[in-house]
């Protein structure tokens, strides 16, 4: 069972490893605090997810009034991120 974790690279390492092993799951900051057992100040959570966002391992995404992360694909840039999920494009065939 794992411990829990607070901050530093423990943390980095336990959300990094929680998107390796659904890549396509959206996450609310709680819902990462409780899979990868945080115990601390939510600031430093929230401090620590937009740093991978800054990195570029994750990206923030907006939809249905809410803030959520993701892995961010190899091939994907950061445009259109903001309400796009399960939207067809204007242009069809």
């Amino acid at each position: 069972m794992l411990s829990a974790v607070s901050t530093g690279a423990d943390l980095t390492t336990r959300i990094r490893e929680l998107f390796a092993e659904s890549p396509a799951t959206e996450m609310q900051l709680l819902n990462i605090a409780a899979k990868a057992r945080f115990s601390g100040r939510f600031r430093d959570l929230k401090r620590t997810v937009d740093g991978l966002v800054a990195e570029g391992e994750l990206l923030l995404v907006h939809h249905g009034g809410g803030q959520y992360y993701r892995r961010k694909d190899e091939g994907q840039g950061t445009e259109g991120t903001k309400g796009t999920q399960g939207m067809e494009s204007p242009t069809g065939p």
